[in-house]
Formats: C-alpha cells, sequence, structure tokens
C-alpha cells in the first residue's frame, strides 16, 4: 500500500496544529462544561489516518523527561518493552534512568540526584501483614522511593517483594498504596503487569500511583545499561535487595506521553497505539541520553530495544552558535549516521520573539517544534496564530527553525496521579509552551512511520520522515 494523498492531508493539517482526540463518552467521564466547548474534532483530520488504519502501531517513542506515570488512566498499558528474547530484560518495560544507576553503582548521596530505586535489604517485616505466599517464607521489604507519596501519607510507604513462584526468585512486587501496613489488599506487579496503581472508588479508574517496575535484582544479572556504562565497575545487586521504579518527578513527561499515546479514558492522543519509551532526564548529559535512546541498552542500533522517535520537550537556549554549537553537531552525526532511522523531535523553546532564539539542539536533521494559539474551543481570537513566546530562527547556520508548528496553548493533557489522586480528573486543558507542541509533532513521526513502513517495508530515515512531514504541511 501506498501512502495516499488523503494521509498526506491528515498529517498536512495533524503537523500544523496537533490533535487531541476525545472519545465519544468522554462526557461520562470528563468535565461536561470543558467538552461541551470543545470544537477540536471538525478542524483536524486525524480520524482520516486512523480510518485507514494508521495509529502509530508497531511504533517506539521515547519521551526524554521527567519521567512518565503509567498509572494515570490514559497511559495504562502504553509502555515499550524489550522485545529481544535473548536480552537478560526481555519483556520488561524499556525504561533509561542513568542518574538512579549511577546513585547506585557510585553510592552517592548528591542530593541534586533523586534515585528511583528501591532498597529492599531488608527481610524485617514486622508490623506489616505480608501477603502469605512466599514460597522460602522469606519477604524483602523496603521504603518506595517516590517523595509524593512520601508527602502525601505524610511518611515514606513500604514496598515488598515476595518469591511466589520458586523459592528465592523474587518475582512480584507490592506496594501498600493505601498505607493500611497491610499488603493483602495491594495490587501484585510482576513481569507483564508492572504498574502499581490503587483504585480507591473501586470505578475502573486508578487514583494513586505506586510507579511501574521494571527490574528485579536476581543477584545474577546487572542493572540495565550499567555494564555498557560502567564495565567492570558496575556491581550486581544482591538478591531480592533491589527494585527499579518508573514514575513521574513533576508531570511534565506524563503531558508530553499523553499527547503522544493516551488510550481515550480522559483524553486520547494522537498516536494512542504507539509505545512509550521513558527516558528520566539526567543532570549529567543530554547527549549521552539521546544516544543511548538511539542505540539502545545493548550498544547496537536497530536490534529492538532502541526507540524509533524521541520526544524532547526543552533544550538549551542560552548556548551560543545554536546549530552549530557541539551537541547539534553530534545529533547531526548521530542520526545521520549512528542512527539514521531514528527521529529526534525538539521543543524549540519559549524565549520568543526575537530572531535566532530557537533552542539547541538546532542541527538540520533535528526536528524543532514551534508553538501556536489554540484551535481547541470555540470563539478563541488567536487561533492558528504564532505564540508570541514561540523562539524563533535562524540558528547559526542560517537554517530555518522551527521547522514545524503545533498546538502550544491550552491543549488537554493527562496528569500524573499525585496531582490529583483521583483517576477521573487526571487531566486539563492547560497544556501549552512549545513542550507541548513537540509531542504533537512527534506524535505525526509515529504516524508517518507507520505509514511508511506500510508502504515500503521498514521505518524511514530521519531525513525522509522530516521531509514528509514538511512537504506535508501549511506554510504560516
Amino acid at each position: 500500500m501506498r501512502i495516499h494523498n488523503e494521509l498526506l492531508r491528515s498529517i498536512l493539517i495533524l503537523s500544523l496544529i496537533g490533535l487531541v482526540i476525545l472519545p465519544s463518552g468522554a462526557m461520562e467521564s470528563g468535565n461536561p462544561a470543558l467538552y461541551n466547548a470543545y470544537n477540536g474534532l471538525d478542524k483536524l483530520g486525524v480520524e482520516d489516518a486512523w480510518d485507514m488504519g494508521y495509529t502509530g502501531e508497531g511504533v517506539k517513542v521515547a519521551v526524554m523527561d521527567s519521567g512518565v506515570d503509567f498509572a494515570t488512566p490514559d497511559l495504562i498499558g502504553t509502555q515499550a518493552r524489550v522485545t529481544n528474547a535473548s536480552s537478560p530484560y526481555y519483556g520488561w518495560p524499556l525504561v533509561i534512568d542513568i542518574d538512579s544507576l549511577a546513585h547506585y553503582i557510585q553510592g552517592s548521596e548528591n542530593f541534586l540526584v533523586q534515585s528511583q530505586y528501591a532498597d529492599t535489604t531488608s527481610t524485617n517485616v514486622s508490623g506489616y501483614q505480608v501477603t502469605g505466599t512466599s514460597k522460602s517464607g522469606i519477604y524483602h521489604i523496603g521504603a518506595h522511593p517516590d517523595s509524593h507519596l512520601a508527602q502525601f501519607y505524610g511518611q515514606p510507604i513500604k514496598v515488598l517483594l515476595v518469591d511466589e513462584r520458586t523459592p528465592n526468585t523474587y518475582d512480584t512486587v507490592y506496594v501498600d498504596l493505601n498505607n493500611n501496613h497491610d499488603f493483602r489488599d495491594d495490587k501484585p506487579c510482576r513481569k507483564g503487569d508492572e504498574i502499581s496503581y490503587w483504585d480507591r472508588e473501586n470505578d475502573g479508574y486508578p487514583d494513586e500511583s505506586g510507579g511501574m517496575i521494571y527490574f528485579i535484582a536476581d543477584g545474577k544479572t546487572h542493572l540495565p545499561l550499567s555494564e555498557i556504562l560502567y564495565g567492570e565497575k558496575a556491581k550486581i545487586p544482591k538478591n531480592g535487595e533491589l527494585i527499579a521504579f518508573e514514575y513521574d518527578d513533576s508531570g511534565h513527561g506524563t503531558m508530553c506521553a499523553g499527547i503522544i499515546a493516551a488510550q481515550g479514558r480522559n483524553i486520547k492522543g494522537i498516536a494512542p497505539d504507539a509505545k512509550i519509551m521513558p527516558v528520566r532526564n539526567s543532570i549529567e548529559s543530554d547527549m549521552l541520553l539521546y544516544l543511548l535512546t538511539s542505540i539502545g541498552s545493548d550498544g547496537v542500533p536497530n536490534t529492538g530495544d532502541e526507540a524509533d522517535v524521541v520526544n524532547r520537550s526543552g533544550g538549551f537556549s542560552y548556548l551560543f552558535n545554536k546549530g552549530a554549537d557541539e551537541g547539534s553537531a553530534f545529533l547531526e552525526y548521530l542520526t545521520t549516521i549512528i542512527s539514521p532511522s531514528t527521529t529526534i523531535v525538539t521543543a524549540n523553546g519559549n524565549d520568543g520573539s526575537g530572531y535566532g532564539t530557537c533552542s539547541s539542539p538546532s542541527s538540520e536533521h533535528v526536528i524543532n517544534a514551534g508553538a501556536i494559539y489554540d484551535l481547541w474551543w470555540n470563539n478563541s481570537s488567536y487561533s492558528g496564530d504564532l505564540a508570541s513566546f514561540s523562539s524563533r530562527g535562524p540558528n547559526a547556520l542560517g537554517q530555518i527553525k522551527p521547522n514545524v508548528l503545533a498546538v502550544g496553548y491550552l491543549a488537554p493533557r493527562v496528569l500524573p496521579l499525585f496531582e490529583t489522586h483521583n483517576g477521573k480528573t487526571a487531566w486539563n486543558d492547560m497544556g501549552g509552551g512549545t513542550s507541548s507542541a513537540t509531542p504533537h509533532v512527534a506524535s505525526v513521526v509515529a504516524l508517518i512511520y507507520q505509514a511508511y513502513k506500510d508502504a515500503h517495508g521498514k521505518f524511514p530515515t530521519s531525513e525522509k520522515a522530516r521531509d514528509i512531514l514538511m512537504s506535508s504541511a501549511y506554510r504560516h
């Protein structure tokens, strides 16, 4: 099947204004007054792409950000997984978190690093009612690392690690999300069902998030990425003494992931069948994260553990020679030589409106997203206009930046559960900035990837994806 003109028209519309579709019946679970005011559907053509079967299926989108709350109702089940059967992490979610790894390997107490690992060295479960399901009778227990939970309850809550199938093989995690010191009423989490949550009202909408597990120490397996980053210094945690969690520190990453792949419980994403690979921001190096995201944990591109599309809703506006700076030059090499089938989409920045205000990276083969005002609500006098705050180019090489514009003001967004403690209200209409525009564009690229593979049997190069995107967009 070739990419039809109808799909290109859908992409044309999408690349200008973006989309978060509201599903039929959503008024029952969302805000009726807000939905009554919503008129975005008649201005968007994404349903044409969906009708042709293009929903982002088979595409992995990395969200390089603050983390993702996969327990919020719209993101359950959207996590990308390791598909290489020979990998020691086969079947587990794909997660990159080099700061937590550094904290563990180096034993650092650096207050700037918030580790998302739980230390379950202790086997003293006194004061807690355990599940009664341990094959060995030995449980491991520790504090959950999420400070939001500790703040909400006034104390750290506990996690329990249990060997439920084979003695001394720890495979199941319980999080005491109701803080009643009884793990018997908590959701079991294990490979294939890794997301911890508590549905307080039992209405099908989780209300509290315990994050997502992606590694349980077995005494034999290195933490993901530890060997490639630390070599002989990479230490293996002892059996049952560590659990790696993934959760959102601030809500920013969950917003981006929701715009891409929200499942329609409250809102629906542009590429709802794409899978999300969380890449937690690092205080060390964005460029290292881009590299690891593009080549995967095995260090080899195109082996299935790397992202196809990278969403980075951030950048560096203070750098000189943007477009010719070191980071931009590195990403040009990465996207053309090392991993040409990985497309990187970054925010152009909110430092407009002056010329040359674009953020780095802004190299030729990186897609930079700028922001327009909303096209979502009735009687908006600025609909479709370039947002005053949106950074402009050209970059230091004279290249036009941003490449495309998308909604960066008043877009529906998903919220992490620590903000609402109620699954039905875990969204609002306040998504904004080029941070919001970027996942709109990355989502469209995911649709392009699926359509291109359907037509040609392989994903496009980043250059091809960028050209399809830009050639099908309205000129502003």
